[in-house]
């Protein structure tokens, strides 16, 4: 049972390196349109997908961040939090 967790820890940050890698790759990338969906916020009105987007539009603005590494980091922190919860589970 020992070595099955050390394997499956070692298989979940294996996947970890190659999504952080991905979504450094497609940040970086000059025709990423993948963010449009997560910038929906308040700002235009009310919508119902814009809590989530509202979230990250105001972190970016209290910590002068970019809005688009706001949105890489927050989407490698949930990609951190689905694999621990999955290792954990």
């Amino acid at each position: 049972m020992k070595q099955y967790k050390f394997l499956f820890s070692l298989y979940l940050s294996f996947l970890l390196i190659l999504i952080v890698f991905f979504l450094t790759s497609v940040h970086n990338s000059s025709a990423n349109n993948s963010m449009a969906e997560w910038v929906i916020n308040y700002q235009g009105g009310f919508t119902r997908r814009g809590f989530l987007g509202e979230c990250i539009f105001q972190i970016s603005q209290f910590f002068d961040f970019q809005l688009r590494k706001t949105f890489l980091v927050m989407q490698i922190l949930i990609y951190i939090a689905y694999f621990y919860s999955i290792y954990f589970f």
